[in-house]
This record gives structure tokens, C-alpha cells and sequence, in this order.
């Protein structure tokens, strides 16, 4: 999960400092919620449930080979990017 106001002041950036970022890749991470945290809280901010689940990694192969051998955040080592993740109804 990414604070809004951290795309918010990227975004903003792109257009005020559009020179200094041409052709750069930023990556933005947050580390405050585990996806099956955020699942627990909009359960009970939206009053319905909201299913966590984890997505095999053959289908994240097909989608992106890049998502898939992507390593976890420096901030989270215990985690991987290589069981894709989903939140649904």
C-alpha cells in the first residue's frame, strides 16, 4: 500500500521537475500493512468482506517474468514478490 499523498508529490514532481526525472524509473513501496491486513481493515471500513489471496507463481510468470523474480523491499526481507498478491469481493 502507497500513501496517496506520496503518488500525489511524485506525480506533481514529474511535471515541475520533468527534466531531472526524463527516462528515470522511481520505485515507490510502502511497508505500514500486509496485504492480509489490508484485506482485515477494509472488511471492516467497507462492511463486507474483502478476501485476501495469494497468486500462484506459474500465473505471475505469464503475466510478467519481471514481477516474478522481482526481490522483496530491503524494508521487508521476510516478504516476497514472488507469490503476487490480490484483494478481492
Amino acid at each position: 500500500m502507497i500513501a496517496v499523498d506520496d503518488i500525489d508529490w511524485f506525480g506533481a514532481r514529474a511535471f515541475t521537475d520533468a527534466a531531472a526525472l526524463n527516462r528515470r524509473e522511481i520505485d515507490l513501496a510502502g511497508d505500514v500493512r500486509t496485504m492480509p491486513k489490508a484485506a482485515e481493515v477494509l472488511t471492516e471500513a467497507l462492511g463486507r468482506p474483502i478476501a485476501f489471496g495469494q497468486t500462484p507463481i506459474e500465473q505471475v510468470r505469464q503475466y510478467s517474468k519481471d514481477m516474478a523474480v522481482r526481490p522483496p523491499h530491503r524494508s521487508q526481507p521476510h516478504l516476497s514478490w514472488l507469490s503476487g498478491a490480490r484483494l478481492s469481493t
